[in-house]
């Protein structure tokens, strides 16, 4: 029997016991109201037929055919039966077989290790867009249209466009921000963008400059 139809036969049990528990209920809570004799006159009178056992038996194979398979389980995990104890022994059944997990995909792999290195990149060029001095950026832009400087342009580049508190930031601080974060080289004959310098300017692109510290 399906799982729909099982709820469909419940459904109509619990409607008929309602029906008969409900009145009962009624006679305890109120047991002198006229309404009740013809009720309590019924039951009186069936009270005394002689079918409740094979009513009872009628009950006991419905809910077999019911709950056939769990039923079908019990008795399979029969091992004893003691009468003199009232006492059963069952076996204990071997847990359900569970499916194989499937194996993660290589290719599924990969994609998912290259999108998150891709995703702290993004990151991480955020957080430095976030800390650049304006003319930091210039200077990328202009160090990609030349292909590399030497540490006297940049130098020069600092002294001329660099336009903040140049005793909390100077030179040395200036530039070395842009070696640390790996966007440009570090020999001072040959200053050039590394390969982060270059994806960094491409982000750059779509960053709104407006968000970039002033100077």
């Amino acid at each position: 029997m399906s799982t729909k139809m099982k709820t469909i036969v419940i459904f109509v049990i619990a409607i008929v016991l309602a029906a008969v528990v409900l009145p009962l209920a009624g006679i305890f809570v109120f047991p002198h109201l006229s309404g009740h004799d013809l009720l309590l006159r019924y039951l009186s009178t069936i009270a005394s037929w002689s079918w409740w056992p094979i009513a009872l038996i009628i009950l006991f194979i419905f809910f077999c055919l019911l709950f056939r398979p769990q039923v079908s389980r019990l008795i399979e995990a029969l091992k004893d039966i003691d009468l003199l104890k009232a006492k059963a022994t069952f076996a204990q059944q071997p847990p359900a077989l569970q499916p194989p997990a499937p194996s993660p995909d290589v290719k599924d792999l990969e994609a998912t290790k290259s999108r998150i290195q891709e995703l702290e990149r993004l990151l991480f060029f955020e957080r430095t867009a976030k800390v650049m001095f304006r003319s930091q950026l210039e200077l990328l832009w202009e160090m990609a249209s030349r292909g590399s400087v030497t540490n006297d342009f940049t130098y020069e580049w600092y002294r001329t466009h660099f336009r903040g508190n140049v005793p909390l930031t100077p030179y040395g601080a200036y530039i070395e921000f842009l070696k640390a974060s790996l966007l440009i080289t570090s020999d001072p004959l040959d200053m050039h963008l590394t390969p982060i310098g270059n994806k960094f300017l491409e982000f750059m692109r779509l960053y709104p400059i407006h968000l970039l510290l002033p100077f």
